[in-house]
């Protein structure tokens, strides 16, 4: 027997938790071992007992069947495993395997009852650990260090949390839809799937993030009212979307997504690809698992091996099971009956933080909490050598705040007009610069420097624009799913595009227009700029009418500057009189590099070749000696020469770029 299968199953091996001074911990007998086997447990208990009683190191007083190793006994992991082998040696006989290893030993964390706690979401860069009492609609905040804790009420209830990516703060799934938290005992909604006139009746329940930061979460069914629970998508680009509720999670690798219905007692299993579920099948059916039928499963979390944790509520277990859906470990509560969700956390995140509920919760049967007086209770235990868990992804902030913080972004063509759409009503608040408005902004915003930007900068870009406020250009597809791409920006902005471009066509148009009567010496000692003077009469001037510039570089000059300021047309005249005599100046640089360059060559001339002569690494062919060609010289290649770039040439050709 392995040493490996010994120490999780043996009699009395505890579970040493990670100890601090304000944790108290609570030491739970547990069964010797798993009954099976040839042998019956009492025959094994007998021989277990014979062979304790020569053990040099134990007290005989202590020496009953229900003896803990580590605290009856005295005894540590080693000595157990050597009483287990001197057991199967000394009467020829191998302890059955269990199937599944238990541990019974946990450590209470918190000294705090709650009706009905879930959702533990643990934060390492704090070290805390968040939950939220959904019938008490209070959000805690544990340091798991101290054990200091701090909570915040709501006036409805929060169901999950999870951590934000690029913002201080928690989002969370409440009575309505996916929000966020500031820590003010406010709800800033983000996205309201269910409207009021549903909330007495059903709610949102447990949900997570991706790694991509999108944000799963389901709602309750209601039998009675004909209330169906549904899957909700919360992505970074505001879109939300019904696919399909309670615990979920997602498999190391992400490509397989978990969630429990609970009133069928199942888990269900799908496909996931970028935030998208297919070929839904059935992970557990806890039923035919042979688990009670008053038990439930509740929420679960999944560990970088491929187990996915389940708690029972009702059963006072967590159960873990294998890739294939099979029972390989489990984790007992003989205190605690309703354990709704669990986690990883820790430095090494290898510890589970257990939640559970007050026998009385969603009405149940309160008298049973004298049987169970720890239900209620948040426990945490030490999995360290033995699992470790998945870390969880993080809600991310959507591409509103991306925008309105770098002003220009790239992404797909659909998420650009979703997100140039909701752009376009926030900014519209800005410009009202009032208490509610600022209100309803910062549900949105998710960092303070994008809501800052909002009432002042763009406040007053945008004070005389009636609308239209951002702008979008298609560029190309993206590799692999052939996505369209788009750069979403904020009109006017240090980086405008349309400015850009504009500009480069007004310099281009106007040197085409001095080429026609001089040419590029004359121009380059003339120096005049009459840019300014030619902008100032194409804005005056009807989109049809002939002039120096073209139709639709005119309407764009109109365009651009129509709610600029003044001193617009005079940034404008000077880039484009900047990037005209950038076209002017580069074929002239060219030239003179190329007539430089012909100058060397003509002076170095290149030796002449013979048949027969062979650079190092160089084959000829012998067919082609053997055909006379040994006394004939090779004649050189001719190679197109290089262009010669001139004004001359790009009238007479057409303008080309260098």
């Amino acid at each position: 027997m392995s040493l490996a299968r010994l120490i999780p199953r043996a009699a009395a091996i505890s579970c040493i938790a990670r100890t601090t001074p304000t944790l108290q911990t609570r030491w739970i007998p547990r069964a010797m071992y798993s009954a099976g086997g040839p042998l019956s447990k009492d025959v094994i208990t007998s021989r277990i007992l014979e062979t304790l009683k020569g053990y040099e190191k134990i007290n005989p007083a202590k020496l009953t069947t229900s003896a803990s190793f580590s605290k009856d006994l005295g005894l540590d992991s080693l000595d157990a495993v050597e009483v287990m082998m001197a057991v199967e040696e000394e009467f020829s006989i191998e302890i059955p395997d269990a199937e599944a290893d238990e541990i019974t030993t946990v450590q209470q964390a918190i000294d705090y009852i709650a009706k009905s706690p879930e959702g533990p979401v643990y934060d390492p860069s704090t070290s805390l650990l968040h939950f939220v009492d959904i019938s008490e609609k209070k959000v805690f905040h544990v340091n798991i260090l101290n054990c200091e804790t701090s909570f915040e009420e709501y006036d409805e209830a929060v169901c999950c949390l999870a951590l934000r990516r690029d913002a201080a703060g928690l989002a969370c799934a409440a009575a309505q839809g996916f929000a966020l938290l500031k820590g003010d005992s406010k709800i800033s909604y983000l996205y309201k799937p269910l409207s009021s006139e549903y909330t007495p009746f059903t709610r949102f329940n447990d949900g997570g993030c991706d790694s991509k930061g999108r944000f799963f979460a389901g709602t309750l069914y209601n039998k009675e009212e004909g209330i169906p629970g549904q899957l909700y998508k919360y992505d970074p680009a505001t879109s939300s979307c019904k696919i399909d509720s309670n615990g979920l999670g997602w498999s190391a690798d992400e490509k397989t997504f978990y969630f429990t219905d609970s009133l069928v007692n199942k888990i269900y299993a799908y496909d996931y690809n970028e935030g998208e579920l297919s070929n839904k099948r059935v992970f557990v059916d806890a039923i035919e698992k042979g688990f009670a039928e008053k038990t439930y499963c509740d929420g679960l979390c999944v560990d970088d091996a491929g187990g996915v944790w389940s708690a029972r509520w009702g059963g006072s277990r967590i159960v873990r099971f294998d890739k294939e859906g099979s029972i390989d470990f489990q984790l007992l509560f003989p205190t605690a009956l309703n354990i709704t969700s669990c986690c990883f956390g820790g430095p090494k995140n290898d510890i589970m933080f257990v939640t559970t509920a007050h026998c009385g919760a969603i009405g149940g049967d309160a008298s049973l909490q004298q049987n169970y007086p720890d239900s209620g209770h948040i426990f945490q235990v030490d999995l360290s050598s033995l699992f470790q868990g998945v870390q969880r992804g993080q809600f991310a902030g959507n591409l509103v705040t991306s925008l309105f913080e770098h002003e220009q972004i790239k992404t797909t063509l659909p998420k650009a007009r979703d997100t140039a759409r909701l752009a376009e009503k926030i900014i519209t608040m800005g410009k009202k610069g009032d208490n509610g408005a600022r209100e309803r902004a910062s549900a949105f915003l998710l960092k303070p420097t994008a809501l800052s930007k909002l009432f002042s900068t763009f406040a007053q870009r945008y004070a005389e624009r009636p609308g239209g406020y951002t702008r979008i250009h298609k560029f190309g597809n993206r590799q692999g799913d052939n996505a369209p791409h788009a750069i979403l920006e904020l009109v006017d902005n240090p980086r405008d595009l349309r400015w850009e471009m504009t500009s480069r066509a007004i310099g281009w148009e106007l040197l085409k227009d001095k080429l026609r009567t001089a040419r590029p010496e004359q121009i380059l000692n003339d120096g005049g700029d009459k840019a300014l003077q030619v902008l100032r009469l194409e804005r005056k001037m009807d989109v049809k009418e002939k002039g120096v510039l073209r139709s639709k570089t005119r309407w764009n000059v109109q365009k651009i500057l129509r709610y600029r300021g003044a001193d617009a047309i005079t940034a404008l005249s000077k880039k484009a009189s900047t990037y005209a005599d950038e076209l002017l100046a580069t074929p002239l640089a060219y030239k003179s590099v190329h007539d430089d360059l012909k100058e060397q060559n003509s002076l170095t001339p290149a030796p002449r070749r013979r048949a027969g002569y062979k650079r190092i690494g160089e084959e000829r062919p012998a067919l082609v000696v053997a055909r006379g060609a040994l006394a004939q010289g090779v004649t050189p290649s001719r190679r197109k020469k290089a262009p010669v770039y001139s004004m001359e040439n790009a009238l007479t050709e057409g303008f080309k770029y260098p």
